[in-house]
């Protein structure tokens, strides 16, 4: 009786172990600061249109930082071949911090937009990136 009482709950706990180890979703998370001209489209999975001149964004681990702290819930990578999304910000240029908008953009594998927006904090950038990658992981999108 004892014995099976114990098996009971081994395979009970195994049972919701299954069900919370769902892997997490890896996002690849991508900044660029443009640094003349007028700003520059978003870059999708390496691939962009308009004219400016551009470089890698500092921000950019800053943005790590703040998604794995805002959106436990996913995974983030530097392996952009393994990412299931990306997120790729870019910064308006020469404009005072007042003014000056984080625009980001979240697109799937295959390069399907899920969501677009814009903030002026970094907090407010993967606070909507991470509700957007809910919403999709839900269904809801």
């Amino acid at each position: 009786m004892r014995l099976w009482v114990s098996a009971a709950a081994v395979v009970a706990m195994a049972g919701m172990a299954w069900g919370q180890g769902a892997r997490k979703p890896r996002v690849y998370v991508s900044a660029t600061a443009v640094t003349s001209g007028h700003f520059r489209a978003f870059g999708i999975r390496g691939t962009g249109a308009g004219s400016g001149a551009s470089g890698v964004d500092p921000q950019r681990d800053e943005l790590v930082k703040t998604v794995l702290q805002r959106c436990p819930q996913v995974l983030v990578t530097v392996d952009q071949a393994r990412a299931d999304y990306d997120l790729n910000l870019q910064r308006e240029p020469n404009k005072s911090v007042l003014h000056k908008r984080n625009k980001w953009l979240l697109t799937d594998r295959a390069g399907d937009v899920i969501a677009a927006g814009s903030d002026r904090s970094l907090g407010g950038v993967a606070k909507d990136a991470c509700k957007a990658l809910q919403r999709r992981r839900s269904g809801s999108i």
